[in-house]
């Protein structure tokens, strides 16, 4: 069986792949490039606690990974060792796409060019073909061999680059979509940078990064929320779920691996929302970035200077499905 994308030809790699992976009992995946969206939509994230899924990322100590996938990953990795898998990059690096099930004593296996990706899952024409036993016994043991001589992704020394949108300090909001790591089509993943700078220029003094320092009630030195100024509201209200309504929640995976749920709060023009923050104790949010992020001591004022030091002014958002969010301040470089 070959297939290639091509439409009207052939089933996708998407569809296929996941036909056999709910089908199996043990999987087992390798490919140069995995993708946060092309790992989401065959749903590892979801099936992983329910079976062994092994998958080894080829070219990650090669060319290191955004920031936004790093994370995406460890959250991956947690999710498959529920189920006796595990997320690893191969050493040495490997350039190959494998893909093998195994229900009972019978196996099938893929080889091609298929990247687990977006595009390499069904918006790129690719070319895949399907092997039986005992082809497929030998496509098992190479796999297995990728997967057992990898390391376990957050003890491997992978640079985290910028992705191909490009970063740099004092952007503001932009809805972009990334080339090969998110895909090109409809469907592919959305980008959103939202800066901690007023329209001055300036990290505010009493709100946002610096909210433990507003008046009134006391308050936590970890508090701390993301502005959504109404300058990023028209890229917000077809970003995040409900149009970027007040009330709306989402749930959020951080660049290294945390998970936070976060509410759009307060409220600007039409009901839309004016910060986001984590959910119920804005202290969740704040004790990441302030103190695991910027390594600041607390009742310390966040300040232009300090983010230029750090390397970023600004937050990235990137939708990989419904209501679930990469979150990414990774050190800029």
């Amino acid at each position: 069986m070959l297939i290639t994308n091509a439409p009207g030809t052939s089933p996708s790699m998407e569809s296929v792949l996941a036909n056999e992976l709910h089908a199996a009992d043990e999987v087992w995946l390798v490919a140069g490039y995995v993708s946060p969206e092309g790992a989401e939509r065959l749903g590892l994230r979801s099936i992983g606690p329910l079976k062994p899924i092994h998958l080894g990322i080829g070219l990650a100590l090669a060319e290191g990974l955004p920031g936004y996938t790093l994370g995406y990953l460890m959250a991956l990795a947690t999710a498959l060792r529920r189920g006796g898998g595990d997320v690893v990059a191969c050493s040495p690096p490997a350039h190959g796409k494998i893909y093998v099930f195994r229900r009972k004593m019978h196996i099938v296996a893929f080889v091609g060019s298929s990247n687990l990706t977006a595009n390499g899952m069904a918006d790129w024409v690719e070319c895949n073909v399907r092997l039986e036993q005992p082809l497929a016994d030998l496509v098992l043991g190479e796999a297995r061999r990728l997967i057992a001589t990898g390391i376990p992704i957050e003890h491997a020394d992978i640079s985290v680059r910028p992705p191909r949108i490009g970063r740099r300090l004092g952007r503001t909001d932009a809805l972009d979509t990334a080339e090969e790591e998110l895909g090109s089509s409809g469907r592919a993943a959305a980008v959103l940078h939202i800066s901690f700078l007023n329209s001055e220029g300036r990290v505010p003094e009493r709100s946002g990064l610096n909210w433990w320092n507003g008046g009134g009630r006391p308050r936590s030195p970890d508090e701390a929320y993301i502005p959504l100024r109404s300058s990023v509201l028209p890229v917000a209200r077809s970003f995040f779920p409900n149009q970027a309504k007040t009330g709306t929640r989402f749930e959020a995976v951080t660049d290294d691996g945390q998970r936070m749920t976060m509410l759009l709060e307060g409220s600007q023009t039409g009901g839309y929302a004016k910060q986001i923050s984590s959910l119920g104790d804005k202290t969740v949010f704040g004790r990441w970035i302030l103190r695991e992020k910027l390594r600041l001591p607390p009742y310390t004022p966040v300040t232009r200077e300090t983010l230029e030091e750090y390397g970023r002014d600004y937050i990235t958002f990137v939708r990989l499905s419904t209501g679930l969010y990469l979150m990414d301040f990774s050190r800029g470089q």
